[in-house]
């Protein structure tokens, strides 16, 4: 008997084990599957990288440039394609379900499909006479060698990039850097007319592409020759000079930008002081003054100056007082140190003087005694204003003197309305209504008549 409990035992433990390996088993494959569909994306995401930085490498050192590339190809790839600006690789994934891996490159692409089984591949990616960059299996000798064959080569440089040379203005110096295993830094040397290149600090700059931007206030005196160049270092520590460029100063000539804002273009207002704001903005950042023109004085001519330094890209006011009802166009001129002068070059701004009140509107509808249901609708007359648009104000009362708290007062831009479920009028009671016009330079008109109405 107890041999027989014994043998039951054992049977009950092999039970639990068996049922712990059928739990056990598909739960530790399914994580080594998932483990190695990340490592099949973590490489993918690595060749296409390799690939990308190749592109730009050469598309910095120009036609002819040729890097061999020797990559790695994970399994579960789909797909490999070269086009337009964009390296994919499409990936099975775990459930059959397609993952995209890819980089944009700064250069057009030949396009081309290269091989996506799993294996080590070189490629020949080169910067094509068209311009061009074409990434495609290589055919040299190289193809049969074990080793990376993209060589660490020093950073590269291209589109030199200069402001405008006025003379005493900031002026933005730019060049491309690019780099197989990413730029770490640069410095920049300027010799400002003075016939010498100093060095400033050097500065971060990060990326296997990048600009290397510096602004420099160029020497005031026209006709001097500036220099500059730039050494930059990739994060392997090569160094690479850029050749040296130079410009002529000249006088600046492009008149500042003026930009208006108060009162806005087409405005009525039946305010007889007006503040007119403005802002200008000039390359060289060397305001001087500025001049309200219009024609408030019967044709157009100059009204108001800011004579003082105008703040490159600040708000400023001119304000004129007394302005007479009339229609009115007006504008800013802006000047800078070297004699430019500017308008805004949109438009003009036009303004609308009006201290007169539009006249009453007549009543339609319901008729003056009439009787209806809780929700009528009340329409009137449009009227004739030059400060358009005009609102109406629509009062409803019980009392004929329309004392407040009303039953409905609803302000409106067009000719009727119709009284709301959630406001609707006190049953089998007498109202009173009216309506008046107010127009856009805030001028109330007098009420019309009022009308009888009864629920």
């Amino acid at each position: 008997m107890a041999l027989g409990k014994k043998g039951q035992a054992g049977l009950e433990y092999v039970a639990i084990i068996a049922l712990a390996l059928v739990v056990l088993v598909p739960l530790a494959f399914f994580a080594v599957q998932r483990a190695q569909v990340n490592s099949n994306l973590a490489q993918a995401d690595i060749a296409v990288s390799k690939i990308a930085t190749a592109i730009e490498v050469v598309r910095a050192q120009g036609p002819g440039a040729t890097i061999y590339l020797e990559y790695y190809l994970p399994g579960d790839a789909s797909n490999l394609t070269i086009g337009g600006r964009e390296v994919l690789l499409t990936m099975a994934g775990q459930s059959g379900q397609g993952q995209a891996v890819y980089r944009v490159a700064s250069a057009n692409l030949t396009p081309n499909s290269l091989p996506f089984v799993q294996g080590v591949y070189v490629l020949e990616v080169k910067h094509q006479a068209s311009g061009n960059v074409s990434v495609a299996l290589s055919t040299s000798p190289a193809a049969s060698e074990a080793t990376p064959r993209l060589v660490d080569y020093p950073p590269a440089y291209s589109q030199n990039t200069t402001g405008s040379p006025d003379a005493g203005s900031p002026v933005l110096f730019s060049l491309y850097w690019a780099d197989d295993n990413g730029m770490s830094s640069f410095v920049f040397s300027f010799d400002n007319g003075n016939g010498t290149l100093y060095n400033d600090s050097a500065r971060q700059l990060s990326g296997v592409g990048n600009w290397s931007n510096v602004t420099k206030t160029t020497n005031a005196t026209v006709g001097s020759t500036l220099r500059w160049k730039v050494y930059a270092n990739d994060s392997a520590g090569n160094w690479t000079a850029s050749s040296t460029y130079s410009l002529v100063t000249a006088t600046e000539t492009t008149p500042p930008a003026v930009f208006l804002y108060n009162p806005q273009n087409g405005n009525s207002t039946r305010n007889t002081f007006i503040s007119f704001n403005y802002t200008g903005i000039d390359a060289a950042s060397q305001l001087k003054n500025s001049t309200l023109y219009g024609n408030f004085s019967g044709w157009w001519a100059a009204n108001n100056s800011n004579a003082s330094n105008v703040l490159n890209g600040s708000w400023h006011v001119i304000n004129v007082s007394s302005l007479a009802e009339n229609y009115f166009v007006w504008n800013v001129r802006v000047c800078d140190a070297y004699g430019n002068c500017g308008f805004n070059s949109t438009t003009n701004f036009t303004l609308r003087v009006d201290r007169t009140a539009p006249f009453p509107p007549t009543l339609l509808f319901p008729y003056d005694g009439s009787s209806g249901n809780r929700t009528p609708v009340f329409a009137w007359t449009d009227v004739s204003d030059p400060s358009t648009p005009v609102s109406f104000e629509l009062q409803v009362d019980q009392s004929s003197s329309f004392a407040t708290p009303y039953d409905l007062n609803k302000n409106v831009t067009t000719t009727s309305y119709t009284v709301q479920s959630a406001e609707q009028l006190a049953n089998n009671k007498q109202f009173y209504w009216r309506v008046r016009a107010i127009d856009a330079a805030g001028n109330a008109g007098g009420w019309s008549f009022s009308w009888q109405y009864e629920t």
